[in-house]
């Protein structure tokens, strides 16, 4: 099935912008934002109970500069852009902090390792490894048996293949150059930043929750 992805800016304030990102036939309530009260918001409203796991993804400044810019998180039809170089105050806010350190959730990506080492290098959030999951390594576990030969593809692949597989939805390029060569430190992010950046963390949430990545991380961490 081919890619239906739209966005629609529902609403913009000093504070934050909102936007509904179109996945098909998923509305994903995007927030974009450097604002403490306003993450601290998104993060309450998190519906309980849920599957605990959260999609993540991390931007930096420009290719030329690998500073981390912005962390994105998805829950359900719900995503967070949060916007680190534009905050006001010295700290982050304490209930995400607190999110990301909580052990019952399973943050899930697409070689996000050595990208969340470098945002506790940057920013100083940092997220236990044993919360993380890369996304390739659930897909092996589910997809593949003893010597199978798509073990090393899917070691190698990309969110988009993943998607494809897992999902069975034709994704369009997930990094295309219009968009990853932009600066992505600005106030204002462009609408195919902001859907960009939802749609890799939408993704990453999708096949994170298809694939049950909170069970499997629960299990490696007790085995």
């Amino acid at each position: 099935m081919a890619a239906k992805i739209s966005i629609v800016n529902v609403d913009a304030s000093t504070a934050h912008q909102t936007y509904s990102v179109s996945f098909f036939n998923d509305e994903v309530h995007t927030t974009v934002t450097s604002d403490a009260g306003t993450v601290t918001k998104w993060i309450n409203q998190i519906d309980h109970p849920n599957l605990l796991t959260a999609g993540l993804g991390i931007h930096f400044r420009h290719p030329d500069d690998l500073t981390g810019t912005t962390i994105e998180l998805c829950v359900g039809g719900r995503c967070l852009i949060y916007q680190l170089d534009l905050i006001v105050v010295d700290h982050h806010p304490e209930a995400l902090l607190n999110f990301l350190h909580y052990e019952g959730y399973t943050f899930v990506g697409v070689g996000i390792f050595p990208d969340v080492k470098r945002l506790n290098d940057d920013h100083a959030i940092y997220i236990p490894e044993k919360n993380l999951l890369d996304l390739r390594q659930l897909t092996v576990y589910n997809y593949c048996g003893p010597r199978d030969l798509r073990e090393y593809k899917f070691h190698q692949t990309g969110l988009r293949e993943l998607a494809e597989v897992v999902l069975e939805k034709e994704v369009e390029d997930l990094a295309p150059e219009s968009v990853m060569l932009r600066r992505w430190d600005f106030r204002r992010l462009t609408s195919e930043q902001v859907r960009h950046a939802c749609v890799k963390a939408f993704v990453s949430f999708e096949i994170g929750r298809v694939l049950n990545a909170r069970e499997y991380n629960y299990r490696s961490l007790r085995s």
